[in-house]
């Protein structure tokens, strides 16, 4: 849905390949700079107008990102989004400016981020079949609901990453209004939406959109973490590591999970107690106290300080401080935890309250089968830190 600037027409828009262009892995397919040329590709054709917005893919030449190819692609008119591996930026380059930029600045590879590239179409619901009449195909005029109660056979429910904070809202109103779709939450950069796959394709082609894939519910694998093949504990117990010092002293861990013990700081178990620097709901509960007991055994085990047991047990930041966030859903114990669709929002309370170690200890899809790939959640994480 790109409109269109009347009066900027791409001259020649052909994609320059270097010698040794790397390959662009995007989530949904990889990129190969050489294969694309040997087949003539080019960005728009001759005489086709540049869209008044238009999100690229652009890396350099022999993959060497300098500090003055950055400078000269921002001053050629481009917005850098985001990187991409291998070697590549995710730009947003005005239609008026993209023929003097592709002709102007050196690149292996410049290439449009299409629609197709923002989601992955393995997870796409089944499209449904053409309602027919005597052999010959229906048209439909109203508007199709979603089904009551969240996704159908033909539907999913989806989180839609988006490239800019402010504008959850406008994106989710668009959704709102398409055929068959529902929207559950819109907050930060994230929207958590029912899509038919008629309309992530739709969703796609919107500028704002950076990424869609399919909901997977937060799950916790702390029961996991401290083996060998993952975070290997026992070899750091082992190891001595408090030889060199690194107690936690000074230090202040944010951890967000089900909550920590009794919900009040002169009760919490002693292992914890007097430590707590700040502690709050981020969840729709409001509550911070631990129904489950999962938050509560991460914090011990980040940072219990073996009080309880003389010093026997302890974990290995065992004098630290803690902010504590709480994300169970309500006052159960199997309710589960609630994360946003936009985990960013999750760190600023804790960053401004001295966390600079962030404990989440949960993965996504179902107990036992989790995703084990590069999630808008991890994204999320990498564009607070970096």
């Amino acid at each position: 849905m790109n409109k269109y600037v009347a009066t900027t027409f791409v001259v020649a828009a052909a994609v320059f390949v270097a010698a040794h262009a790397s390959p662009i892995r995007l989530r949904s397919t990889t990129i190969n700079p050489p294969a694309q040329a040997a087949r003539g590709a080019t960005l728009l054709g001759v005489g086709v107008p540049a869209p008044a917005r238009g999100l690229y893919l652009v890396q350099p030449v022999n993959g060497e990102v300098t500090d003055e190819w950055r400078d000269r692609l921002e001053s050629l008119g481009a917005k850098i989004r985001s990187y991409i591996p291998d070697d590549t930026y995710l730009v947003e380059i005005p239609g008026e400016r993209y023929a003097d930029l592709a002709a102007n600045l050196p690149h292996a590879y410049l290439g449009e981020f299409r629609p197709d590239y923002r989601y992955d179409a393995s997870e796409l619901p089944p499209e449904p079949a053409a309602p027919t009449a005597g052999g010959q195909p229906v048209r439909l005029l109203a508007a199709t609901p979603a089904p009551a109660g969240g996704a159908g056979a033909d539907s999913a429910r989806f989180d839609i990453l988006l490239f800019e904070k402010g504008t959850a809202d406008a994106v989710a109103q668009k959704i709102a209004a398409l055929d068959g779709c529902t929207v559950e939450e819109a907050t930060g950069r994230g929207v958590r939406a029912v899509l038919t796959a008629a309309a992530v394709k739709e969703v796609a082609s919107w500028p704002d959109v950076h990424w869609i894939e399919r909901f997977r519910k937060s799950v916790l694998t702390l029961d996991m973490a401290l083996k060998a093949e993952r975070a290997n504990v026992e070899s750091v117990w082992e190891g001595g590591a408090t030889l060199l010092g690194l107690t936690g002293t000074n230090q202040i861990i944010g951890v967000a999970d089900t909550g920590l013990d009794t919900g009040t700081n002169g009760t919490l178990h002693l292992d914890i107690r007097n430590r707590l620097v700040s502690s709050a709901s981020v969840s729709e509960r409001g509550r911070w106290h631990d129904q489950n007991g999962h938050g509560t055994h991460v914090v011990g085990c980040a940072m219990g300080n073996g009080r309880r047991s003389s010093g026997g047990i302890r974990g290995p930041a065992y004098e630290a401080r803690l902010v504590m966030q709480s994300t169970l859903q309500n006052n159960t114990a199997k309710s589960g935890i609630s994360i946003p669709s936009d985990i960013e929002t999750v760190f600023p309370s804790a960053y401004k309250r001295g966390a600079r170690v962030h404990n989440n200890s949960y993965g996504q899809g179902e107990k036992g089968s989790p995703v084990n790939n590069y999630t808008a959640k991890c994204e999320g994480v990498d564009i607070f830190i970096f």
